[in-house]
């Protein structure tokens, strides 16, 4: 049993590190593999891939609404807002246009 444990976790995280590769390259090979890879996988090991990807997933959209909570918490705490609940939920890049906008003063022409 802890012989097929280990051979789970190890498709998992050649999935995840052909995953990483391809997403920082960009190279067509790398999604080819990672094709190559879940196609040879019996199913089985399908299934906890999937599974572990979607965990990996869900636990990534949990820290990102921590972490719109906690910036919430702060701005009510320097009176942004005066209801935490009406505060509005910015994106990273929504906050980095503002910056660049209003405490930068550069144009729009010039973020284009």
């Amino acid at each position: 049993m802890l012989d097929s444990v280990v051979a789970e976790l190890s498709s998992v995280h050649e999935c995840y590190e052909i995953s990483a590769e391809y997403e920082g390259k960009n190279d067509p090979k790398k999604l080819e593999e990672l094709g190559n890879v879940l196609t040879s996988l019996d199913p089985g090991d399908s299934i906890v891939v999937a599974k572990a990807f979607s965990h990996m997933l869900n636990l990534a959209n949990l820290a990102e609404e921590v972490q719109i909570a906690h910036r919430q918490r702060n701005k009510k705490k320097k009176g942004d807002y005066t209801e935490e609940s009406s505060a509005t939920t910015e994106s990273d890049i929504e906050e980095t246009l503002k910056r660049l906008v209003v405490d930068l003063k550069k144009s729009p022409q010039e973020i284009l």
